[in-house]
């Protein structure tokens, strides 16, 4: 079998992203994505900047909480850590960079990395399941009218909540087989961290849709900029979240092309045109990579990685 080295495989990665985006772009037409995007005023920069902003403290901040880390180190201290994982997390392929990041820098700060690795994984699972709730309203907001298939949806996905909430309460009532295993011990200290407290859960379920709500904000500003037929706040957070979960297939640099091409799919059904659709996510994924790397690089310059006051 053979092996390719990883470093390869992102860049292989990147050209496959890339590739795809400039094939998009050609399909639109480069002119017509240009004069969109000339469209595109600065106080709509501004509100996105901002909502980009509100969203990724919201994150740390429900990172910090259901982590537990107020014993071992202040938010204050947390939020470069985040921002910086934040900032790797949008930049490579897949949805675990950012995850993987923080544990790293966590790493000699904590007392029980696995336990942190555990709640990091239940708040990733939160954010997935409150999007595939956006998913199934997909159907009411392009206008297709079918409220029980949404129900349907919605019910199929509590079940399945349901069910692995279950399964994960099983597997800590019987460690046994997991602990013959030869990363056993780590591995049930990650499952006990899988054991958020509902008060927690809830918790950071509320501050995950307000976050939802502030993203979505971002690329409603965006497009009313550059189109009169961007739709409403409600079904734009609904299409442009529910053509973010592409990212989390690792196929692309954070779905570099692939959400461009399921964003113009998703926006074109409710009249929205394409060089309009792919001009708001061209310019706000500019507007993120600065709005992420520019405030982790002053971070990092200013708060040494291991401080805390």
């Amino acid at each position: 079998m053979i092996s390719v080295p990883r470093h390869h495989v992102r860049r292989i990665l990147a050209v496959v992203g890339i590739g795809i985006l400039a094939a998009v772009l050609y399909w639109a037409g480069s002119d017509a994505v240009l004069a969109a995007l000339s469209r595109l005023s600065p106080p709509a920069i501004a509100v996105a900047v901002v909502a980009i902003v509100v969203s990724t403290l919201l994150g740390a901040w429900n990172c910090y909480r259901i982590a537990e880390l107020r014993a071992t180190l202040s938010f204050r201290s947390f939020l470069p850590v985040f921002w910086r994982s934040w900032a790797v997390g949008i930049t490579l392929p897949g949805q675990v960079a950012d995850f993987l990041t923080t544990l790293w820098q966590l790493k000699g700060r904590s007392t029980d990395l696995n336990f942190v690795a555990g709640r990091l994984i239940v708040d990733k699972a939160i954010t997935l399941v409150l999007m595939l709730a956006l998913l199934s309203l997909v159907p009411l907001a392009i206008g297709a009218g079918q409220p029980l298939l949404s129900l349907l949806v919605l019910a199929a996905l509590g079940a399945a909540v349901a069910a692995l909430v279950a399964l994960l309460a099983w597997c800590r009532r019987h460690p046994d087989p997991l602990a013959r295993l030869r990363l056993g011990n780590r591995a049930l200290r990650i499952l006990e961290g899988t054991a958020v407290p509902r008060d927690l859960a809830l918790g950071n379920a509320i501050v995950t849709s307000v976050k939802l709500l502030a993203s979505g904000s971002a690329y409603w500003a965006v497009l009313t900029s550059i189109t009169p037929h961007a739709p409403s706040f409600g079904a734009t957070t609904i299409l442009s979240q529910t053509a973010g979960l592409v990212a989390y297939v690792p196929i692309s640099f954070n779905g570099l092309g692939t959400v461009e091409i399921s964003a113009v799919a998703m926006f074109g059904a409710v009249g929205v045109e394409a060089p309009a659709v792919l001009s708001a996510y061209i310019a706000l994924r500019l507007i993120t990579l600065a709005a992420a790397w520019l405030p982790a690089a002053a971070m990092t310059m200013v708060v040494p990685s291991h401080a805390d006051p």
